[in-house]
């Protein structure tokens, strides 16, 4: 097998093995794996979003499984009518954009996120949780760039962090959001084109078993984080998928 055939297989198994560790250990780590998967649908970047959808799937009803118990439904009720907005939002943008911009879009929207809680924590913007905007900002921001590419997790990362849970409760309550919201986007993905035969066949062959070794390590290292690092640690995950996707802009990951 050449180069060519084998690195979309690279990429696919690595991207899953991130979204595993997503989705029972650290939330936001299905972020680079996400932008792994662009590269291996070169010049059908969307495709990439059709084909990691049903292991985000997969993966979100182990980490129900996992943690059922802490979720915190207030806050489920409050952020998805929001998120809903936000994911039909997303598939009329979606279907508008042409491949080119992909990258480049979700690039953007996820560092001015990151970049508004570092100001958010270093200016002590405490109460800016209770605000009335800020539920409906970040619902509607969570479901468009979760619907665009698969990328929700620095908005509600923001949203969850400056509700002051415990690692448990915001492990619990970050599956719930992303499991209801992977569910509603199914059909509108089918509908785009964007999950078909052959992605379906890239997800069963080559994404599945890096799912299982993230999903099985994630539990592990979730278990191993104290409370006081968890938050810092999906800080950083994210923050780390924001500069790369900033090279990519610029032209100097490749």
């Amino acid at each position: 097998m050449s180069w060519e055939q084998i690195f979309p297989f690279v990429c696919g198994t690595i991207a899953a093995f991130f979204i595993g560790l997503s989705k029972t250990g650290i939330p936001g780590l299905s972020l680079p794996g996400i932008l792994l998967m662009t590269f291996a649908f070169p010049g059908n970047e969307r495709f990439s979003t059709g084909a990691i959808l049903p292991v985000l799937i997969i993966g979100d009803i182990v980490g129900l499984s996992l943690y059922r118990k802490n979720i915190q439904w207030r806050i489920l009720a409050v952020i998805l009518p929001f998120m809903f907005v936000g994911i039909i939002f997303g598939s009329y943008i979606l279907a508008k954009t042409p491949d080119k911009y992909f990258q480049p879009t979700l690039a953007i929207v996820v560092c001015f996120l990151i970049l508004f809680d570092v100001c958010r924590q270093y200016f002590k913007w405490e109460k800016i949780g209770n605000n009335l905007l800020f539920a409906p900002t970040f619902g509607i921001t969570t479901g468009l760039t979760t619907m665009y590419a698969n990328a929700g997790g620095p908005p509600m990362y923001v949203y969850l962090t400056a509700q002051n849970l415990r690692k448990e409760q915001y492990m619990a309550t970050w599956v719930w959001i992303f499991c209801i919201g992977n569910l509603i986007k199914l059909p509108i993905s089918c509908s785009l084109g964007m999950i078909n035969t052959r992605t379906l066949y890239f997800t069963a062959y080559n994404l599945l078993p890096g799912l299982l070794i993230g999903v099985l390590i994630g539990r592990r290292v979730f278990l191993l984080i104290p409370e006081k690092y968890f938050v810092p640690v999906t800080f950083f995950g994210t923050l780390l998928t924001a500069i790369g996707m900033m090279l990519q802009i610029f032209g100097l990951g490749k």
